[in-house]
């Protein structure tokens, strides 16, 4: 009897490990990513202007992904959309060249990362802009791992650029993202 139950322990002990998920592809990496339940991404919606953040793996940062630098830091991905369409083309005209500017070059004033009572400033962002040819306007900007000091979880604020949006705060756990990593670590392998 005993050596029965080890036995089926054993079996399920193996199955259960045999079946640790391992994402092998790019699809399988974007599926992983836009799942909210794993924690990687959120987004907030009010009056049909969406905005979403993603995390994005050291190993989507492309030759950047050997440096030592790149995995100093943490990516994310800033995702504007007004009516399912790019931001930049959904607004009045007369405030596009204000947002490019903000975006562009003054990003850093409207986001900010919370984590522990304290605030730090990003440490730095990327705006290209797409001139209609997505559904939405992107910007990737990075947070600098040593400032989080093994914090299991931070919040990323983000003030309205000036569209008429109520001030988010989208919060991320470390264990999070460090699985995202971990998951897709052998991807570039794949490529």
């Amino acid at each position: 009897m005993f050596l029965r139950i080890l036995f089926l322990n054993i079996c399920i002990l193996s199955v259960l490990l045999g079946c640790q998920m391992k994402i092998t592809n790019r699809e399988e990496l974007y599926k992983y990513m836009q799942d909210k339940k794993h924690g990687v991404s959120d987004s907030r919606e009010i009056k049909g202007a969406k905005v979403s953040i993603s995390y994005v793996p050291t190993v989507m940062m492309g030759n950047k992904a050997d440096s030592a630098a790149a995995r100093k830091l943490l990516y994310f991905k800033l995702t504007y959309q007004i009516n399912d369409r790019d931001m930049l083309s959904a607004i009045d005209p007369s405030s596009y060249s204000v947002l490019v500017s903000r975006l562009s070059f003054k990003l850093g004033d409207y986001i900010s990362v919370r984590f522990n009572g304290k605030q730090e400033e990003i440490a730095d962002f990327q705006f290209s802009p797409t001139y209609g040819m997505t559904n939405r306007t992107e910007v990737i900007f990075a947070i600098d791992r040593e400032k989080l000091n093994a914090e299991r979880v931070f919040t990323i604020h983000v003030q309205d650029i000036g569209i008429g949006l109520p001030d988010y705060d989208f919060a991320f756990e470390q264990q999070a993202l460090d699985r995202l990593d971990e998951l897709s670590a052998g991807l570039d392998k794949l490529d």
